[in-house]
């Protein structure tokens, strides 16, 4: 049985410089692809605006897009992404910074969406077929757009209520975490969080980030204490959550503890994330610290190991779609 492994990345400004749009962590992808190379990783970057249109992300990125060592994916932050109403000099509209796209009016959203289409067309001169929502926004709206404009996969979801509530400014999305599958489904024209009937079936494929089922502690108060203490111990226990490098509390081999074992389960895909900010020293909460920088990034290179071990195919995002009608013949 052919295992697939997945690696999506969210590319965008600088974690603490979300008002001014910086993108100096950018050039950490040129660790990753040193990485990416030595393990036969295929990465996707699931780029922002700011990092579709500044120079200095678009040549560092095109460069391996080009030679086909990664895929150009979409995802939209709806705070730097025009249209604006009141920009602030940077081009970051600071009254939508807690926003997320399921709230915005349909005219906005569409032409938002539309905006970073076209400017990764013309910027990197790829069509993106890819997506994940800004904030794990995503609602059927983003589903039938995406569709409309021939996107194949999206990946905006997470199974065990990882996500059950996402808050935007004025609207909470309430996503049945229960229900979502831990592997790649077509997701009903009706409620995306669930697998659909061949009479409602969606064009696109759903490709939620990998989860990990949480431990007994996971409903106790103070479980993250508590773990932090028996992990002295031995403990290799963790609550529910994505699969992931950036979690500081998880030690690296708690961490490797947990991707051994989901490799050996009988998972057959495998979807792992993180941020692009998590890259690089000082840009993201994960890697503020030369220590906490080192631990993701020995993370990373510990799942890309252990998916090569495994024996796990890398493919990008835009490939789930032929992988998955070729595992259930369709």
């Amino acid at each position: 049985m052919e295992k697939y492994f997945i690696t999506t990345i969210d590319t965008e400004a600088d974690w603490f410089s979300f008002k001014e749009n910086q993108v100096t962590n950018i050039f950490g992808v040129h660790y990753l692809q040193e990485l990416c190379d030595i393990y036969n990783i295929k990465p996707t970057y699931l780029i922002t605006y700011e990092i579709a249109t500044k120079s200095e992300s678009v040549s560092v990125l095109k460069k391996y897009s080009d030679q086909n060592l990664c895929e150009i994916g979409h995802h939209l932050h709806v705070w730097s992404t025009p249209p604006f109403f009141k920009p602030n000099e940077f081009g970051v509209e600071e009254s939508l910074l807690e926003g997320i796209q399921a709230e915005l009016p349909e005219q906005l959203f569409s032409e938002k969406m539309l905006t970073l289409h076209k400017v990764i067309e013309r910027n990197f001169g790829v069509t993106p077929r890819s997506h994940r929502a800004g904030k794990w926004g995503v609602d059927n709206r983003t589903l039938s757009w995406l569709e409309e404009h021939n996107y194949i996969a999206d990946s905006s979801l997470a199974p065990y209520n990882i996500l059950n509530k996402v808050k935007g400014i004025k609207k909470t999305l309430s996503h049945n975490g229960v229900k979502i599958p831990n592997h790649p489904y077509y997701p009903s024209k009706h409620n995306i969080s669930k697998i659909s009937s061949f009479e409602d079936a969606r064009t696109l494929i759903e490709v939620p980030v990998t989860g990990i089922k949480g431990d007994f502690l996971k409903n106790l108060k103070g479980a993250s204490l508590i773990r932090s203490l028996l992990y002295k111990c031995g403990y290799k226990g963790v609550g529910s959550m994505m699969f992931r490098p950036s979690d500081i509390r998880i030690p690296l081999n708690v961490f490797e503890h947990l991707a051994r074992k989901l490799f050996e389960s009988e998972i057959q895909w495998v979807n792992f994330m993180f941020h692009s900010n998590e890259l690089c020293l000082g840009t993201s909460p994960y890697s503020k610290k030369k220590s906490l920088n080192e631990k993701v990034r020995s993370k990373i290179e510990c799942a890309f190991r252990l998916a090569k071990e495994y024996h796990f195919t890398s493919i990008f995002l835009k490939d789930s779609l032929v992988m998955y009608k070729k595992g259930h013949d369709i």
